[in-house]
């Protein structure tokens, strides 16, 4: 029992890790836009939004993990509030990424990006499942969520279908 919950713990604290360095990015993101270009915030609203979103995101994120490593009972809540959290967080940031590509580099290096994304995620899931490690329908949902958010909040914007 003591094993599972250090890894347990180990987990928690690696996907910590991952949000911090991800709330990095998110600040030099916004740095890199107010030194650089200040006017892009009025100028890309979805971008600006993407951007200033991820940073509360991906801390409401992190402190939740926090409670879970605290309490160690099993909250379905808890942990679906954490997928959600994170997994627009991590949309949003990779779409600002990919917007930035389209406005600075061209159209087809930010499409390349995003469906490298999308494919790695498919990549990702598809092995999960072969592991056993989640199921196909859960796999589908979240999955379907992810790219949902990619589409909607970087490859329409970029195609400037809004």
């Amino acid at each position: 029992m003591k094993e599972s919950l250090d890894v347990s713990i180990f987990k928690a604290g690696s996907k910590i890790s991952i949000n911090v360095t991800l709330l990095g990015i998110s600040f030099v993101l916004l740095s890199f836009i107010i030194t650089m270009n200040p006017n892009l915030f009025s100028s890309n609203f979805l971008l600006s939004v993407q951007l200033i979103l991820s940073i509360p995101l991906l801390l409401t994120s992190s402190f939740i993990k926090i409670k879970l490593i605290e309490n160690s009972k099993k909250n379905i809540i808890w942990k679906r509030i954490v997928f959600i959290t994170f997994t627009l967080a991590y949309a949003m940031i990779l779409n600002v990424m990919g917007i930035f590509l389209g406005l600075f580099a061209n159209l087809s290096l930010s499409l390349i990006f995003f469906s490298a994304n999308i494919f790695m995620a498919l990549i990702y899931s598809f092995v999960e499942i072969l592991e056993g490690d989640e199921g196909f329908l859960s796999k589908f949902y979240k999955d379907s969520f992810f790219i949902l958010i990619i589409i909607l909040g970087g490859v329409l914007p970029v195609l400037n279908v809004y």
